[in-house]
Order: C-alpha cells, then structure tokens, then sequence
C-alpha cells in the first residue's frame, strides 16, 4: 500500500519511493550530467540496482529515460519478429516467451519506481547491478538469438533477382584505351548470360571499363 501514499511514512517504508521522487524532480528535461547525481550518495537506497533508473532519470532526464524505454521497446519489435519468422511452433514459443520475460522484468521494476505499482526488487535488464540478472538476461538472448539462426524471412522479389546475377572473368573487359571488338569480348566457350539477367563484371586495378571500338 505504499505507491498509494509513501508519505505517510516518510522515514519508513515510503522513504525509498520519496527518495526516488526527489531524483526524477532534480533531472528535469536533460538532467544533471551523466554521473553527476547526487540521490545515488546515501539518499537513494540501491540505487545501483532496485533505483537505478530513478538515477538515470536525475542523470539523463526525461529525455534519458524514454531513450531506455526506446531502446528496449526496439528489443521487443526484434524479438517478436524472430518469433513470427521462427521455423516452427517451439522457436516461436521460445522467442516470445524469453523476450517477453525481459520486457516484463524491465516494465515491473520501472511501474514500481515511478510510483504506479507495488516494488517487487525486479532489476532492470542489462542497466540494474547483478551478476545473476546478467547471466540470466544473456541466456534468453543466447536463446531468442539461437532461434533467429534458424528463421526463415519471406522471400522478395530483389532475392529473385540477386539470383540470376553472373560473375564473369576478366576477358569481358578491356584495358583502358585499349580498343576491342564487340566480337572478341566473349570467348568461344563462354556462353552468353541468359535474357534478361544481370551480369557483373570483375573490377580492380588491372582492368578498367569497356570502351568499343571505332569497327563496332
């Protein structure tokens, strides 16, 4: 019941949230400069874990903290899209459920901090200081990473195309200024590329464009 009202014990259990408050108050729009908070220096308790993005919001401001929002709201997008390109049902479970674990550790702590549902301890993701929540949070990356190996993305047009590229040797380009006919570009055995399809020619320091005669 403390979210509800935590200053009606200010030196007990509201102190931590009270505290909190007064951090996100001193960052304002862009904040106090990156390490220059002072809630973090014995005002704040576990600031650099249960708080930290109360500090962050002091550092950085509020321009800072809907950066981290930002930043993780596009690890949601990825990870629900390996989901949906995943090559079966259990990829798909895989990557939904350990992305939303993330999403939902990160939403949990950030609710309790800024005051709009009960704190739990939950750390942030990747931000909150703690060996166990790392290695826990590089695991279901490793996963959802795992199942994006084995996704199969929808096929374009453009892949279509990029298939029906050649690679041809050094014989179909001349030196440069050195004239060469239309009918000595192409070897005997070559064939010619089929129609329609795109050609792609070897370039570097020993070849350069074609040029066509004045014959031809």
């Amino acid at each position: 019941m403390t979210m509800l009202d935590p200053w009606a014990d200010y030196y007990g259990a509201g102190y931590q949230l009270i505290q909190g408050f007064y951090a996100f108050g001193s960052g304002g729009l862009f904040g106090v400069g990156l390490g220059f908070s002072r809630q973090k220096y014995s005002y704040l308790p576990m600031a650099y874990n249960d708080f930290i993005f109360a500090v962050i919001g002091e550092e950085l401001g509020y321009v800072g903290t809907l950066g981290t929002l930002v930043g993780f709201a596009i690890f949601a997008w990825a990870g629900f899209r390996i989901a949906k390109y995943a090559p079966d049902m259990t990829g798909q479970l895989i990557a939904a459920g350990c992305t939303s674990l993330i999403i939902f550790q990160m939403l949990v702590n950030i609710c309790g901090v800024i005051g709009i549902m009960p704190l739990t301890g939950k750390p942030i993701p990747f931000v909150s200081y703690g060996g166990t929540t790392i290695m826990s949070c590089l695991m279901l990356v490793g996963l959802i990473v795992s199942v994006s190996r084995r996704s199969v993305l929808p096929e374009t047009v453009y892949d279509d195309n990029r298939r029906s590229w050649q690679m041809t040797d050094d014989g179909g380009a001349s030196l440069v200024g050195t004239p060469m006919p239309r009918s000595a570009r192409r070897g005997q055995g070559d064939a010619a590329p089929p129609r329609g399809s795109f050609r792609v020619m070897d370039g570097g320091s020993s070849q350069g464009r074609e040029r066509l005669s004045p014959s031809s």
